[in-house]
């Protein structure tokens, strides 16, 4: 149960009363309108420091961009103009064409719906996969604790190109 500050009144009272006065009482007896949601809370917070508001604002513009990217894109994302193969920054192409022709900023802006669903998704499995992984290191315990930890470690020793750059090697390209 969370606690709201109310003030008592000191009618009757001495001074040391009135430094006792802001008490902590139950959310069930503040009035409804006094009661701060827990989403409020938190978005205050965040946008109390200026590198939450930055970022913050950052993961709204990808989420509009992902929304209406079909309203923004100047181009077909997939057309080619053989005219402005690898076409530097411009009027025409804001940030320039890929060696196919292809406008960058349009292929940009449609390919962020697919990063902004894959990237939670990825985190998703990560998660979940960590989980299985540590219940049942905790959960069997002993033997297989030390072979699954040991493993793990052996694992974030590497860094992570060049065991890609291993695995590219040991099963072909």
């Amino acid at each position: 149960m969370s606690m709201q500050p109310v003030s008592i009144g000191a009618e009757g009272r001495s001074a040391d009363a009135k430094a006792l006065a802001p008490l902590a009482v139950p959310d069930a007896i503040v009035a409804p309108s006094q009661r701060r949601s827990p989403f409020g809370a938190a978005l205050r917070t965040v946008l109390q420091t200026p590198s939450s508001a930055i970022g913050l604002g950052v993961v709204i513009f990808w989420v509009l961009c992902a929304i209406f990217w079909p309203l923004l894109v100047p181009y077909d994302p997939a057309a080619q103009d053989y005219g402005a193969l690898l076409a530097t920054p411009s009027a025409e192409h804001l940030i320039g064409a890929d060696h196919l022709g292809r406008d960058v900023l349009s292929r940009v802006l449609a390919g962020s719906r697919e990063v902004l669903l894959l990237a939670p998704a990825a985190t998703l499995i990560g998660v979940a996969g960590g989980i299985a992984v540590g219940l049942s290191a905790a959960y069997y315990g002993g033997w297989f604790d030390e072979v699954l930890m040991r493993s793990m470690d052996a694992s974030m020793a590497f860094p992570f190109i060049i065991l890609v750059l291993l695995l590219l090697a040991v099963m072909g390209s």
